[in-house]
């Protein structure tokens, strides 16, 4: 309902006099824009906030730090530096990855594919709750990538990412590239992908 999207990377505002009247919503991804690294300096630097805020668009606050798949939990700090962001933004839906970067005290770097298990569900729909609990706001979690061979026992993809979506009660972020990419990789195909999903979570 929210029209044709375009993500803030760099100098968008540059081309955006040129595009402005194709651009309906627009997503930020807020720990791009964040001033520090840590704690309370984690927030949004004040030109950029302005200047989106100046857009007269709707706002949309995607993560891109702070996954919720995985078994360990996101941290904490930046989950709550997260919700100040969407907050400051005003933003009409905040979401995040279904992926992990950290497995205990290793961080990895870079967003991986969880085991898709019951207990990988369980952990994610803990961590979604972490990020529901900071901002009433709808959460999404995005269609994760796999470049990994199915293992015998786990989950469908399409199948993981609705077991995670009802016990979250959360809604979906439709990466339709991301679902592509799996079936690309020897996954799962996209229509039986999209007919595992319950579509009416799809924001």
């Amino acid at each position: 309902d929210l029209g044709v999207g375009l993500i803030a990377l760099g100098a968008v505002d540059v081309v955006w006099p040129d595009i402005a009247d194709l651009v309906d919503v627009v997503e930020v991804e807020p720990q791009t824009l964040w001033c520090g690294a840590q704690g309370e300096r984690r927030r949004l630097a004040c030109e950029p906030l302005a200047w989106l805020r100046g857009l007269d668009r709707p706002l949309l606050s995607h993560g891109v730090g702070f996954p919720v798949g995985g078994t360990t939990a996101p941290d904490a700090d930046g989950v709550a530096a997260s919700a100040r962001s969407a907050r400051e933004l005003d933003a009409v839906h905040w979401s995040d990855h279904l992926a992990f970067n950290q497995a205990g005290d290793r961080f990895a770097g870079f967003l991986l594919p969880p085991i898709q298990t019951p207990d990988a569900v369980a952990a994610a729909a803990r961590h979604i709750a972490s990020y529901q609990d900071s901002l009433d706001r709808p959460f999404l979690v995005e269609t994760p990538t796999n470049y990994l061979r199915p293992v015998p026992g786990d989950l469908r993809d399409g199948e993981y990412v609705a077991a995670v979506a009802e016990a979250a009660d959360c809604g979906i972020l439709l990466d339709l590239h991301n679902i592509w990419t799996n079936e690309r990789n020897g996954r799962q195909s996209v229509g039986d992908y999209l007919a595992d999903l319950p579509l009416e979570r799809v924001q």
